[in-house]
């Protein structure tokens, strides 16, 4: 089952991703802060409060 995860970074996105991968879940994720993911080169980059408005289209 493919899940998807958005705030994967913070303190509570990344022990519901560790904790996915440990039952074998396909984990997909999504973080302002993708960098911060080891070993997520499929994160998807959420656009920061700061971006206009395009990036949210």
């Amino acid at each position: 089952m493919k899940v998807l995860v958005t705030g994967a970074t913070g303190f509570i996105g990344r022990r519901v991703v560790g904790r996915l991968r440990q039952a074998g879940f396909d984990i997909r994720t999504a973080s302002h802060l993708p960098q911060r993911l080891a070993g997520a080169d499929d994160a998807v980059a959420l656009p920061g409060a700061d971006a206009p408005q395009e990036a949210y289209l």
